[in-house]
C-alpha cells in the first residue's frame, strides 16, 4: 500500500518531467512557427513581385512603337514600382527595370524586379534565401520577371 507522501512525490516529479519535455520542444516549436510565418510572408512577396513584373510589361506593351521605345519602358518600370506600393506590404526595397528587344514580329518587352525586405520575425536561426543567392541574414529578396509582345 502506498502512502499519501509517496503519491505527492510522484506527482511532482511527473511535473518536473513535463517541464523538462517543454523546454526540450519549444524552441523547435518555435523555429517551426517562425519559419512558417517568414515562409510565408516571403511568398507573399514573391506572388507580389510575379504581378508586379507582369503587369509593368503589360503596361509597356500599350505603347506602339519600335524598338528603343523609352516611353514604353519607362511606363513599364512605373507600373512595377506602382503595383509595389499598392500592395501595402511594408519595408519593400524595389529594383524595377523594363528592357524592349526587336523579334521576328515587332518590340518585346521584358520588365524585371527585384524587391528586398526584411524578416518580419528577424529570427535568423530560419535559413531564408538571400539577397544574391545563398542563405542569409535579416534581410532576404526575391526577383521576378515578364515578357510580353509589344506592337509596332
Amino acid at each position: 500500500m502506498r502512502h499519501a507522501h509517496d503519491m505527492g512525490h510522484a506527482r511532482s516529479r511527473q511535473r518536473g518531467i513535463a517541464a523538462i519535455e517543454f523546454g526540450l520542444v519549444m524552441p523547435i516549436l518555435c523555429l517551426l512557427i517562425f519559419g512558417l510565418i517568414d515562409y510565408g510572408y516571403w511568398f507573399t512577396i514573391g506572388l507580389a513581385a510575379t504581378n508586379a513584373a507582369r503587369e509593368g510589361a503589360r503596361a509597356a506593351t500599350t505603347i506602339a512603337g519600335a524598338c528603343p521605345n523609352g516611353g514604353a519602358t519607362t511606363e513599364g518600370t512605373n507600373a512595377i514600382t506602382s503595383y509595389i506600393t499598392g500592395t501595402g506590404l511594408g519595408g519593400l526595397t524595389t529594383s524595377p527595370t523594363c528592357s524592349c528587344t526587336t523579334v521576328a514580329s515587332g518590340p518585346q518587352f521584358q520588365c524585371s524586379v527585384t524587391v528586398s525586405f526584411q524578416r518580419l520575425t528577424g529570427y535568423s536561426l530560419v535559413p531564408m534565401p538571400a539577397a544574391g543567392g545563398g542563405l542569409g541574414s535579416d534581410y532576404t529578396s526575391v526577383q521576378a520577371t515578364a515578357t510580353m509582345r509589344g506592337t509596332n
